[in-house]
């Protein structure tokens, strides 16, 4: 059966496995739509590092849970200024209100 060099080499390897699914590759080597909603949200949430989680004390990028169930902190990416800057304001407001409740 035809199909792509990735495909042939996975069948050669006896993993019969591509993409998101665990399951083999249909008869014919027919294309899947892709995975199901939910399934793609809970590997992309929970397994797939993000880029741009970098962690503050440095290391490699962690998962959107991990930044937002597990309370990572994370640094801003360069080339998102205004959130730089958004920050900094917050900063500035937030100091602003404890020194007046003080």
């Amino acid at each position: 059966m035809p199909g792509t060099r990735l495909t042939r080499v996975l069948a050669q390897m006896g993993a019969g496995v591509t993409g998101w699914y665990r399951d083999p590759i249909p008869p014919g080597g027919r294309k899947r739509p892709g995975p199901p909603p939910a399934e793609f949200r809970g590997r992309y949430n929970t397994k797939r590092p993000h880029w741009a989680l970098l962690p503050t004390i440095g290391g490699d990028p962690v998962t959107p849970e991990d930044v937002y169930a597990r309370g990572v902190a994370i640094q801003i990416p360069r080339w998102q200024a205004w959130a730089k800057s958004a920050k900094a304001h917050l900063d500035r407001l937030l100091a602003a209100e404890e020194r007046a409740v003080s």
